[in-house]
């Protein structure tokens, strides 16, 4: 019984230990961490940038995570992307290709309508709507603390001014270009979209101070 006990404690101990990194929100009670993209993108421009986060288009498994991300639509007025996608077989299913544990679609939805793959969420209700991906939306990355051996890797550093050589400012972070040899060594991704020299660079993500 002692020994069960003390299993007990040490497990609870260890969940509620969990902090976000730094520049991450915790929804209240969960194991969860997010990061707000307040920069209206394309839902692939959102899987891409998260996914430079080490994690993933924000994964919605209950009410609590529902309700934060319905509050950021809400301050901001929006309608974001939420880390649900149409599969090839017509089905629903998270971003990471994980089932929904948590399917809160709005009255009629999701559509029938094979043209809609992505999923977005209603400020006034919370609930889900299927939609195209063909709109620019501001979204939320996430990933579970609970299962995540570390967390994210990539690097947040004290935020450089906009004018800075090698820096360039996009809403809530900034991405730095370095040379493609240098993103390898530090095991980042490469991206030219912020090139307009047309050659590959590294998009380091910092977050603002």
């Amino acid at each position: 019984m002692k020994t069960q006990l003390i299993t007990f404690l040490f497990c609870f101990t260890s969940i509620n230990a969990f902090q976000c990194p730094n520049g991450w929100d915790q929804p209240a009670g969960e194991n969860v961490c997010m990061f707000p993209i307040t920069q209206p993108q394309y839902y692939s421009d959102v899987v891409h940038q998260c996914d430079l986060l080490t994690a993933t288009p924000v994964k919605i498994r209950n009410i609590y995570e529902n309700a934060y991300v319905m509050q950021f639509a809400q301050a901001n007025v929006i309608y974001p992307y939420i880390g649900v996608e149409r599969k090839s077989d017509s089905t629903w299913a998270y971003a990471d290709g994980s089932p929904l544990t948590y399917p809160n679609w709005d009255k009629g939805e999701p559509s029938s309508n094979l043209s809609t793959h992505c999923a977005i969420l209603r400020p006034d209700t919370g609930k889900w709507l299927a939609d195209d991906c063909s709109h620019t939306r501001p979204s939320i990355c996430s990933f579970d603390g609970g299962n995540a051996t570390s967390p994210p890797t990539t690097p947040y550093l004290t935020s450089p001014s906009p004018s800075q050589s090698g820096w360039i400012e996009d809403e809530a972070i900034y991405w730095q270009m370095i040379n493609d040899a240098s993103c390898q060594s530090h095991g980042w991704g490469t991206d030219y979209s912020y090139d307009y020299t047309g050659r590959y660079v590294c998009k380091t993500p910092v977050k603002k101070n």
